[in-house]
């Protein structure tokens, strides 16, 4: 259980180390990962809305594999929980699910948004 003076964190430089070092190509897969987040959260709501469970199971196992990339062990939990029950179980998100996804999120997007603002200018 996670204490009140902790948050779960995300290591971005995980993502910068996959591709060599290589800020340029690290810059421009930011947007991708900051607008993929927002897309796949959305997807995940609405199938789990139209009980469209493994589509909802398949779009968490998508994210899923984005989060691994960052080392985001906390965001991955909960996907892997909201995929299971998608996939396997065919039941809907709950409500706290998509909550607790939803700040998860997006305490990754503002954990790369401050590592990408530690490297040096393009």
């Amino acid at each position: 259980m996670e204490h009140a003076t902790s948050r779960p964190s995300s290591e971005p430089r995980l993502l910068l180390d996959a591709v060599d070092g290589d800020v340029a190509v690290f810059r421009g897969l930011v947007p991708l990962f900051l607008q993929e987040t927002v897309d796949r959260y959305a997807d995940i709501v609405r199938f789990s809305e139209a009980g469209r469970f493994a589509d909802m199971g398949q779009e968490a196992h998508a994210l899923k594999g984005t989060a691994i990339t960052i080392g985001a062990t906390v965001l991955v939990q909960l996907l892997q929980q909201i995929e299971e029950g998608g996939l396997r179980r065919r039941i809907p998100c709950s409500v706290a699910q998509r909550s607790r996804l939803s700040e998860l999120l997006q305490l990754a997007r503002e954990d790369m948004e401050s590592f990408l603002g530690t490297l040096p200018p393009a």
